[in-house]
This record gives structure tokens, sequence and C-alpha cells, in this order.
């Protein structure tokens, strides 16, 4: 119910003016978490390609910054744009991760019949 009430309450209108900060940051994440994950996997012996793809399936941003963020909001810590800068963020993470996801890794719901996997 929180996450759904968070939701409710984004103001869409406050979205116009956030995007280009949300977007920088969630397209920043999506391709600077990969790399960091895959460099730490692989100084675990892990190899190359199972380091990139837990990087890219760990790349979103979570719920528990959402979770941070309305607490520090709330708390007066951070200004209402930046709130919604972080929620914008997380938003754009979430859906460019899902797709990624599933247009190029095994996954029950991928979009190619060669990478369905149960």
């Amino acid at each position: 119910m929180f996450f759904f009430g968070l939701g409710a309450g984004f103001d869409i209108t406050a979205a116009s003016q956030v995007i280009v900060p949300a977007a920088i940051i969630g397209f920043g994440l999506l391709l600077l978490k990969p790399m960091v994950f895959r460099y730490l996997l692989v100084n675990q012996s892990e190899t190359n390609k199972l380091a990139w793809e837990t990087g890219v399936r760990l790349g979103q941003m979570s719920e528990f910054s959402l979770l941070i963020a309305f607490v520090a909001q709330q708390s007066q810590l951070i200004s209402n744009d930046t709130f919604y800068i972080i929620q914008m963020a997380t938003i754009i993470t979430f859906v460019v991760s899902a797709y990624w996801i599933v247009a190029r890794y095994p996954t029950p719901i991928a979009l190619d019949d060669k990478l369905r996997r149960d």
C-alpha cells in the first residue's frame, strides 16, 4: 500500500520539470551499476558474461531508495523537487531495466522464444 500511495501522490505536473535530471540519473545508473558489478564479480572469478548479466539484472534503483527519499522528504531534508527526481529516476530504471532483461536474457517472460525459460 505504501508504494501505491506514493505513486498516487506523484505530482504529474512536476514530471516535466524533473524529467531531464531524472533521466540522466536513471540512465547513468543503468550503465554504471552493471559495469561495477561486472568488475567486482570478475575479480571474484566469475565469468565476464555472468558478471555482466548479474549487473544488468541488479542495475535498477531499488524500492528502498524510495523509502529513504520519502523519509528524507517528510523530515524536510530534501526538497519536493529532489524527491520527484528520485521517484522519476526509479520509475525510469524500472521500465528500462525490465525491457532490457526480457529482451536480452533468459526469463519466463522473454520477448524471444529462444530466451524463454521457466
